[in-house]
């Protein structure tokens, strides 16, 4: 007796593909095809000024000047890319140095801020900007105590690129007025401490727990010094080196009011005043060591130019044991910044 043969099952009809898609279906290559692989592009060997020149150049191709009123002459927009740059070149260099005055205002203004070279168009002012802000002679003077909010208000500003060429230029100065005397910044307190001074000192402690005008004064510098510092670390500005110059004008015992700003100013940060009731954390200090060692640095550099060296015969009659004391709190400063 034979057994009865057994159908395999049937694939239900959801299972089943429709016509429509049998036939959109491809067939199954025998061997699985194979992409082209690509040429690895070369590097560039141009790098820093040249690259960016190369990239200047490159725009050309993108971009046109477009003449207001193509029936005039219009001889600079049918110059080559080249001749161009070397004009703007002779215009940043006749220019040697660019004084800006910055006070405690964000909104100070002033025409070498923003030339009208770069309100012209498009192209020229990618042009002209990596000229004017990678080789121009830039000097920011204050004139509010230690007040850097007009400058930051200034960069802040600035399209992102432009900042960035910023880091390129070597010639950034900051020019810190010296006080007259050694204690005493200015002729009163409230040129210092005005009604909005609780604001700035507001995220590093409260200005009025410090016990004293003299101490308050202490402490607003340090907050001052401190938002400047943590402005300069931010990643967009971390690579813009100033140069800190300061004057001298008017100065009849410059000694005493470099001694005067290196305690009480710049070493604010230093202070028992201070260091009771500022709130900076850890990664704070951190981050504002690198700028305050810098100032640091260029204040030192400065008393130098003011002070003759010790084997010359005006030391003693001059700074007398200044320039020792000076020694001494420039080494204690850096001893603090280096535990932040």
């Amino acid at each position: 007796m034979s057994l009865p043969t057994r159908t395999p099952p049937q694939t239900p009809s959801y299972m089943r593909s429709t016509a429509s898609s049998s036939s959109r279906k491809t067939p199954n290559p025998t061997t699985p095809p194979t992409t082209p692989t690509k040429k690895p592009k070369r590097p560039s060997s141009l790098t820093g000024h040249d690259r960016q020149i190369a990239l200047l150049l490159g725009l050309q191709t993108s971009m046109s000047i477009k003449p207001a009123k193509p029936n005039l002459p219009h001889g600079f927009s049918t110059l080559p890319a080249e001749i161009r740059l070397q004009i703007y070149e002779q215009v940043i260099h006749t220019s040697t140095t660019l004084p800006i005055s910055i006070d405690g205002d964000p909104k100070t203004r002033h025409p070498w801020l923003w030339p009208a070279l770069l309100r012209v168009s498009r192209l020229i002012r990618h042009e002209f900007a990596y000229i004017f802000y990678t080789q121009g002679h830039f000097t920011f003077t204050m004139r509010s105590h230690l007040c850097f909010a007009g400058l930051q208000g200034w960069v802040n500003r600035l399209p992102p690129n432009h900042r960035l060429f910023l880091t390129r230029n070597p010639n950034l100065h900051i020019d810190l007025k010296v006080p007259a005397m050694r204690h005493f910044w200015w002729d009163t307190p409230a040129e210092i401490i005005d009604q909005d001074a609780w604001k700035e000192c507001r995220p590093y402690g409260n200005m009025y727990a410090v016990a004293g005008c003299q101490h308050q004064e202490h402490f607003l510098s340090f907050c001052r010094l401190a938002n400047w510092w943590l402005w300069c670390a931010k990643p967009i500005h971390n690579g813009i080196r100033w140069n800190y110059r300061f004057s001298k004008k008017v100065h009849y015992r410059p000694v005493e009011g470099m001694v005067g700003l290196l305690k009480e100013g710049i070493g604010s940060f230093a202070l028992p005043c201070v260091r009771k009731e500022e709130k900076t954390s850890g990664k704070q200090k951190a981050l504002m060591k690198k700028e305050a060692l810098n100032i640091l640095g260029d204040v030192d550099r400065a008393f130098g130019s003011y002070v003759p060296p010790r084997h010359h015969d005006a030391y003693a009659i001059i700074t007398g044991d200044r320039r020792k004391e000076w020694e001494d709190k420039f080494a204690e400063l850096v001893g603090v910044l280096e535990k932040w």
